[in-house]
């Protein structure tokens, strides 16, 4: 394993983040983990990491998955209060974390953003994430 780290495999991914023209893939390697649901835990968290101050500051506080393959995403209200841009920037940050969930645990339909536990209509006012975070993809 890298960096003598032992015990635990560990599996390269892309870890996508918003950035000033779009999207960004950055490669990461983090530990593996065989559940889908584990596996999103530890790929929102390397997320987290790449995020820009205020956002970062976001916990993650859990991970769930329904019988349609949905994940859903619990983050703390960091992630919608320090939030600030126009909705090219929340477009960006909407899909920056789609597509690295996407990519990265296989057979996720969708991803639902919730925040402290409750669905809400919207991070930065521009897009609904009500109904799951692939209709604002297309």
């Amino acid at each position: 394993a890298a960096f003598g780290i032992s015990g635990e495999d560990t599996i390269a991914v892309k870890i996508f983040y918003p950035s000033e023209d779009g999207v960004t893939p950055e490669d990461r390697t983090i530990p593996s983990k065989p559940l889908p649901v584990a596996m999103a835990d530890v790929v929102i968290e390397e997320y987290l990491k790449v995020l820009r101050e205020g956002l970062k500051d976001a916990r993650l506080l859990g991970v769930y998955r329904d019988r349609n393959n949905v994940l859903y995403i619990d983050l703390s209200d960091e992630f919608r209060r320090n939030f600030y841009g126009d909705a090219r920037q929340e477009y960006y940050l909407l899909k920056s974390l789609f597509d690295t969930v996407i990519t990265n645990v296989a057979g996720t339909e969708d991803v639902r953003l919730l925040i402290e536990g409750k669905e809400i209509e919207s991070i930065g006012g521009h897009f609904s994430i009500l109904y799951g975070l692939k209709g604002i993809m297309n």
